[in-house]
């Protein structure tokens, strides 16, 4: 029997995922526009690795114009082993620019700078920095640098009022003092729970007082967590407690884990 904690901080492959909605300077009609069809996006990540991080970031993944959550600038991805803070692994890095804006080139240089930062934080320093106080400090010094403000806050927690809820699986692990998170379709949470509750039984040991809900819940959330296609592979997603009151549980289930 495996310890839980070994569970979810040393085992299990975790899909580390920044989603950044970032302030950047307001287009004017005669600024160029780069055109997104055409530009290298790749060539221009080299250019700053090589510029401002010794070119220390090597990435398995690409820098690409893609589809983001709702209402962001770029994501950062990387699946990761990890102990606390620390990664033990890191693979399949990438780098997504939202393909629904338009940018000038110093609009881009902003947000995909942002982005290499996370990016420097998983396959250099292997830490989990998020938007800490050495991710802040990390973003002046790239500022300091390049001459002009890279973005610093962004609102990763806040989604747009607009954004309506919708009907939705949720696992949220209560681990004493931490939470994660694992959204699903209804149909993937119907078809695959029962299957996932034997697994965590049969598989692990937990500690006293650890605890899950599971069930059918009404959110807004899926805006800022992917959503799994099904749990045989566990992709777990940190939950800040002030955003469990975003869940309006239709129909749940809560024990402690052990009892499972």
């Amino acid at each position: 029997m495996k310890n839980i904690s070994s569970f979810l901080n040393d085992r299990i492959v975790y899909e580390n995922y920044c989603a950044c909605c970032l302030t950047l300077p307001i287009i004017e009609s005669n600024d160029e526009l780069i055109n997104k069809n055409t530009f290298n996006l790749n060539a221009r990540f080299e250019y700053w690795n090589e510029r401002v991080f010794d070119s220390k970031i090597v990435m398995d993944g690409d820098v690409s114009f893609g589809k983001t959550p709702k209402g962001t600038s770029g994501i950062t991805d990387s699946f990761v082993t990890k102990r606390g803070k620390r990664f033990l692994t890191v693979k399949d890095t990438k780098i997504v620019i939202s393909d629904k804006n338009d940018y000038t080139l110093q609009n881009l240089d902003m947000i995909l700078l942002h982005e290499m930062v996370h990016a420097y934080f998983d396959v250099v320093e292997m830490y989990d920095a998020q938007h800490d106080i050495y991710f802040k400090s990390k973003i002046r010094e790239i500022s300091k640098k390049v001459g002009f403000t890279v973005p610093l806050v962004d609102n990763i927690t806040q989604i747009s009022s607009n954004t309506k809820s919708k009907e939705v699986g949720c696992i949220i692990f209560d681990m004493i003092g931490h939470y994660n998170v694992i959204f699903m379709s209804k149909k993937v949470f119907e078809r695959d729970i029962e299957d996932f509750k034997k697994m965590l039984k049969s598989g692990y040991t937990f500690a006293t007082g650890a605890s899950i809900k599971y069930g059918t819940c009404s959110t807004n959330l899926y805006e800022r967590f992917p959503m799994v296609r099904n749990l045989k592979k566990l992709k777990l997603f940190k939950l800040d407690i002030t955003e469990i009151e975003n869940i309006d549980w239709i129909k749940n289930n809560e024990s402690l884990i052990i009892e499972l």
